[in-house]
């Protein structure tokens, strides 16, 4: 039983996710990336790696010096204000994203960023339910619940992320047996084919490969410094800021790599921090690595530790593909640093 479990730590350490579906998601494409792109790649892998080092040393505690707050009165809050923006996106734009995509186009950024404040607020309600008095079912309700409402956004990678990050917080939390986690991560997975079937009408074996080519196109373009200077990475913010229209990070990829104007292309996790700094923009990792290593050290003491671990690792794996140039996942990665620090004071 010991040595599963320690094996389970293993697979579930950042470092050895991030490579180990880096390297898969290189290996499904078609396309063979340049010599540069994939010493890029390897830095970056490298440097994550002394950064969970580092974080993983930097976490010393055995339990969070303060307690948490309310989490299920705060997770209520949330999830109300997440329900009401969902509803308002879809009466403003006209329907139903998941059965009528074009619509999307036309939901509002700031209800849709409101919106998927679902995800953590069922997480917190979770961990909320966890010691009270029938709390699998009230689980089981509240995840029933968040699943139609989400998927109903037609957007797959917050649905993966309210899967996945649910599975590791049961997990960190102990709340399931490993038995029922296993159940519900089988579930997961077939729930997600299923959206993506009826979202796509079927899987496309090209997303792959020109997302990867877009990539190897990015680095031979932008050159060793870069190029965008932090356009890609950071338009969210810049986009706050300015009193000029921004291209979203995506669109400027697209500028990159010749796309029509207005189109959006996502260039692996790599592309966008190669494109704004070049080699220089790998240091980022270690700003991801110190994250998640002591997200990983601590994730076990403390549910807000665990909840905030899982949301950052999930959506760190999901943007091998799509990349991090999100405000709302930037502000994931800012809210778990603050609690960290928080925590330290």
């Amino acid at each position: 039983m010991k040595n599963s479990k320690d094996l389970l730590e293993i697979v579930l350490r950042p470092s050895v996710l991030l490579t180990v579906f880096t390297f898969i998601f290189f290996l499904s494409s078609s396309h063979s990336i340049s010599i540069i792109s994939f010493s890029f790649v390897v830095l970056c892998l490298l440097l994550f790696f002394a950064g969970e080092l580092l974080g993983i040393r930097s976490f010393t505690q055995s339990s969070p010096k303060k307690e948490s707050p309310n989490l299920l009165n705060i997770g209520y809050w949330i999830y109300a204000v997440a329900l009401a923006s969902l509803h308002l996106n879809f009466y403003a734009s006209g329907g139903i994203p998941l059965f009528q995509p074009a619509i999307r186009q036309f939901m509002n950024p700031l209800l849709t960023t409101l919106s998927f404040l679902i995800v953590p607020a069922s997480l917190l309600i979770f961990v909320g339910y966890s010691n009270s008095k029938n709390s699998k079912l009230k689980m089981l309700l509240v995840f029933t619940a968040t699943l139609f409402f989400i998927s109903f956004t037609g957007f797959r990678t917050e649905v993966m992320v309210f899967l996945f990050s649910t599975l590791l917080v049961l997990h960190y939390t102990n709340i399931l047996s490993r038995k029922q986690l296993l159940q519900l991560g089988i579930f997961a997975l077939i729930f997600f084919f299923a959206l993506t079937f009826i979202r796509t009408g079927g899987f496309d074996s090209n997303r792959i490969s020109s997302t990867v080519s877009a990539y190897d196109f990015v680095v031979s373009q932008s050159g060793p410094l870069g190029h965008t200077n932090g356009f890609v990475q950071f338009a969210d913010f810049i986009d706050m800021f300015s009193d000029l229209p921004i291209y979203g990070g995506r669109t400027l990829i697209s500028t990159l790599v010749g796309v029509r104007t207005g189109v959006s292309t996502t260039s692996t996790l790599y592309g966008p921090p190669y494109a704004d700094f070049g080699f220089m923009g790998s240091f980022i990792f270690l700003f991801f690595g110190w994250i998640l290593g002591f997200g990983y050290k601590a994730a076990s003491k403390g549910s807000v530790y665990a909840i905030l671990h899982s949301l950052v690792l999930v959506f760190l794996l999901l943007g091998i593909e799509t990349g991090i140039v999100d405000l709302i996942v930037w502000l994931y990665f800012i809210a778990a640093l603050s609690y960290y620090k928080y925590n330290e004071i």
